[in-house]
């Protein structure tokens, strides 16, 4: 008999089956946990333990491996995620505790607690922009530091003891709300040098001394997250533990590999307040709320008074531009073939940006776009809308009855609607809109929320005294005035006869801006009757039916039209998204006109780059729907051209914004598509040979403009000593050569006010900004150059901005140094409780930062960490990819 392979098969096939089946179910259990099905295995057997051997650094004479590395990310995020989840948990055990403790405070310590809480309420469901919430949150800590203390010396301790929770809450939410986003909770970002770093501070941990048990590591978290978040149970704790760090995979995550992370994140912290004074991360904000609000001082008056004369001295100077690009045409030589050759070859793979101050010659990547717009209001629209309405009224109507019972009988309340429809179909509509516009009418007058001027319901319902009290109260109490709610009760009924039935009738924006202006008035002017006056214009009866209906028929179209709007749009990008060029072309020739609702088309003229697409004014209309997009939290918003760089965005695939996102997103809506997107490319050198030449050409010429740059400046000094005018001399100049000379906006110093500072409210500053319609990129030191060169009027300078494409002459006009007697006054507003001067602060904290980014700089020189000369990391850019692009993963 001839060999048969399958005979052997044929045999065993039942017990092979049967193996392959437990095999199958073992992979499937396999499957869940962290990793696959692979790595999951090779942890059982130890695969995982082979760690990746490629060196990062050498720290204290010892290799530190990519691998070693990534096992200490995956250690600080399980301690940062249990960490951040206790903390979740205290938060959910406040809320229980603080509205009913709250509740007992009465007056201004009441208001201030109910703002707070409600602030925090916002801010954690997502509804108040970034900038805004920092504000927010400083604001409410300093107040809860006096109602605390007001508190304590009432002895109201429980109460006290719920704010003192609530100010743990809020400190660390101004920790979320001012970290980075790869910023660890316990401090340090997450990235190769932060790992690096938190192994140095873990060294100087372990020459303290500092030892923590499991028993510490769980009683610090329990007062870290203001709950029994371990009970000392091991079991238990340990359950509880697994539970907090989100991991299923109890082999390769325990309770004593999270215990053993929380306890370096610890140890690390406090060597870091031993060596430093300060503790890093979210506990760097502990303290906020104090009653001083000040943090124990490190420098001496003196050295506030020199630090307060360097950032507070202030220029006024006069500038002449002279662009590089003007003295190009002076430079008659070109390069040789060998120099323009080493030139390409040197940025051929780089691309250009408008800061960049060497050549790049890669051909960066282009797109360019088209769009069609349309209106509610349009026409079209209004036709369609006036068309559809009646079959519109009798399904709208319907799909909430139920036509049809389930014994096929149909409802009473069905006919009844089929009735009325027959005979008045608008009058039906009129009447679910009437219903609309009173409820919503009342909702105005809810009191739901505290006064913050945003929209009317903030007042509460003004037509009862005693939310009228309470909205009345808010306002004096934000302008510094006492009140009693007998009085206010006796002026409500004096402004409510007094207000007129058009100031009734307003739509309140103007009244609410007339309280909130009340506000700015010194502390203890503002008359009690001007606050009840003005609030009152708040309080709107609802109009009749009859005195609405025609603006109900109004408000019903347009609902209609703006679905139309909606429905249109869709079907535009339906029939686009998926044709050919040619196809494309032809249906958007043939479908974008008013006559088919689209009331504007546009393209661009040709595909730009992404710095080329944030300065395109033709892009005017997308860059406002863009911001629209943002408008609730504008710190998180990206470049523009960020919404059409994107890798997977094909061609001709229509995506939405609206011109008027935030009120009626659907009236006017825009829908945008690429049209072309040239990839980026290194273009061989023929074709780089032109760029290549203007690049060495301009470099020449930039010594041609630096050399005129200095002759101007040392004229127009020449012309001071000579008992002449350097800025006269300078704007002649600006005649006689055809260049632009400007005044920058003063005062220039290092630190100025804010806009917003104002009696009574406290003063902090913001580093100067050069305006970017004059300086676009000014280099780091362009100030200081300022400062340390101009020194009497009539001085002059030579500055250039960082890509070293244009050369300013600066002449100084006058300086003024702070006196003493100003610094008294600066000085003594450092302390107190309103109206303070915040400039010790910053000093203090700059000193602090200084402080620390020496003793890193210390730490990384005892360790003989590869550093430059300024202190910082020195590290192979492929390498730490293969760590940071972890770290990204995970998130922050």
């Amino acid at each position: 008999m001839a060999f048969n392979p399958f005979h052997w098969f044929r045999k065993r096939q039942k017990t092979m089956l049967a193996g392959l089946a437990i095999f199958t179910m073992f992979i499937f259990v396999l499957q869940f946990g962290r990793g696959d099905a692979v790595e999951t295995m090779l942890g059982y057997f130890g695969g995982r333990n082979r760690k990746d051997p490629t060196e990062v650094a050498t720290l204290y004479g010892k290799q530190v491996t990519v691998g070693e590395l990534q096992d200490l990310l995956r250690a600080r995020e399980l301690a940062r995620d249990v960490m951040q989840r206790a903390l979740g948990e205290g938060q959910v055990d406040f809320m229980k505790d603080a509205r009913g403790a709250f509740a007992k405070a009465d007056g201004l310590d009441g208001r201030q607690l109910g703002e707070a809480l409600n602030g925090w309420t916002m801010r954690m469901a997502g509804r108040t922009p970034l900038d805004r919430g920092r504000d927010e949150i400083v604001r409410d800590l300093r107040n809860l530091g006096r109602v605390r203390m007001g508190l304590l010396r009432q002895n109201k301790d429980e109460t006290a003891r719920v704010v003192a929770k609530f100010v743990r809450v809020l400190e660390f939410d101004l920790w979320r709300h001012s970290a980075r986003s790869n910023d660890s909770y316990f401090g340090g970002p997450l990235t190769t040098e932060g790992l690096l770093d938190f192994l140095l501070w873990k060294r100087q941990a372990d020459k303290l001394g500092i030892v923590l048990t499991p028993a510490d590591v769980r009683k610090q978290v329990n007062e870290e997250a203001m709950t029994e978040v371990f009970d000392g149970e091991p079991s238990k704790d340990a359950a509880k533990a697994l539970a907090l760090s989100g991991q299923r995979d109890a082999m390769t995550t325990t309770a004593d590999s999270i215990y053993q992370a929380l306890a370096d994140e610890f140890r690390v912290r406090l060597a870091h307040e031993a060596l430093t004074g300060v503790q890093p991360g979210a506990r760097a904000y502990a303290g906020m709320g104090s009653a001083s609000n000040d943090s124990p001082s490190h420098q001496t008056p003196e050295q506030f008074y020199e630090a307060y004369k360097d950032n507070r001295t202030e220029l006024n100077v006069v500038m002449m531009a002279l662009p590089v690009e003007k003295f190009v045409g002076k430079v008659t030589a070109a390069p040789s073939d060998e120099e323009a050759r080493t030139l390409y070859n040197r940025y051929k793979e780089i691309e250009p940006t408008p800061d960049r101050e060497k050549p790049a010659f890669k051909e960066p990547r282009r797109v360019r776009l088209e769009w069609v717009a349309a209106n509610a209001d349009a026409p079209y629209y209004a036709k369609k809308s006036a068309e559809v309405m009646p079959q519109l009224d009798v399904v709208r109507q319907l799909s909430g009855l139920g036509a049809v019972e389930a014994s096929g009988a149909v409802p009473v309340a069905t006919l009844q609607t089929l009735a009325v429809l027959r005979k008045d179909p608008a009058g039906l509509r009129l009447a679910a809109e009437y219903e609309a516009y009173s409820g919503a009418a009342k909702n105005w007058l809810e009191d739901r929320v505290q006064y913050d001027g945003t929209h009317p319901s903030d007042v509460g319902r003004l037509h009862l005294p005693e939310n009228f009290a309470a909205a009345v109260g808010q306002v004096m109490a934000s302008a510094g005035t006492q009140f009693a709610a007998p009085a206010i009760d006796f002026s409500l009924s004096q402004a409510m006869r007094a207000a007129t039935q058009e100031r009734q009738n307003d739509l309140s924006r103007r009244a609410a801006t007339s309280v909130l202006a009340a506000t700015s008035f010194p502390a203890g002017t503002l008359p009690l009757t001007a606050v009840t006056e003005q609030a009152a214009v708040l309080y709107r009866p609802v109009k009749t039916r009859a005195e609405v209906k025609d603006r109900l028929a109004e408000m019903s179209s347009g609902r209609y039209a703006d679905d139309l709007v909606a429905g249109r749009r869709d079907e535009f990008r339906k029939a686009l998204e998926g044709k050919s060029t040619k196809d494309a072309a032809e249906y958007v020739k043939a479908n974008a006109v008013p006559e088919q609702g689209l009331t504007r088309h546009a393209q661009m003229p040709a595909a730009l780059d992404r710095y080329e697409f944030d300065k395109a004014t033709e892009l005017a209309p997308l860059k406002r729907a863009f911001v629209n997009m943002f408008s609730f939290q504008p710190d998180r918003m990206p470049p523009f051209s960020a919404a059409f760089f994107g890798e997977d965005q094909k061609l001709y695939k229509p995506e939405s914004l609206s011109e008027d996102m935030m009120f009626a997103p659907q009236r006017n809506l825009l829908l945008v598509w690429k049209t072309e997107d040239r990839k980026a490319y290194v273009p061989s050198f023929a074709d780089a040979r032109p760029k290549v030449d203007a690049a060495w050409r301009f470099d020449k010429a930039r010594e041609l403009a630096k050399q005129e740059a200095q002759a101007v400046a040392a004229a127009a000094s020449k012309k001071r000593d000579e008992g002449g005018n350097a800025e006269r001399f300078l704007r002649d100049e600006q005649v006689r050569r055809g260049l632009t000379v400007f005044d920058l906006p003063g005062p220039v110093a290092k630190l100025v006010p804010q806009l917003f500072s104002r009696a009574g409210v406290d003063t902090d500053y913001d580093s100067y900004r050069f305006p970017e319609s004059q300086i676009a990129f000014p280099r780091p030191d362009t100030l200081d150059e300022l400062l340390k060169a101009l020194k009497k009027p009539g001085d002059a300078t030579v500055l250039r901005d960082r890509p070293d494409r244009n050369y300013y002459v600066a002449v100084l006009i006058d300086r003024s140094e702070p006196t003493p007697d100003k610094f008294y006054s600066v000085y003594e507003r450092t302390r107190g409780l309103f109206g303070r001067d915040l400039l010790w602060n910053r000093f203090e904290r700059d000193r602090q930062e200084k402080f620390l980014a020496d003793m890193l700089k210390q730490l990384r020189a005892e360790a003989k960490a590869p550093v430059d000369d300024n202190g910082f990391y020195v590290l192979d850019a492929d390498v730490t990819k293969k760590i940071d692009r972890r770290a990204g993963d995970a998130g922050g």
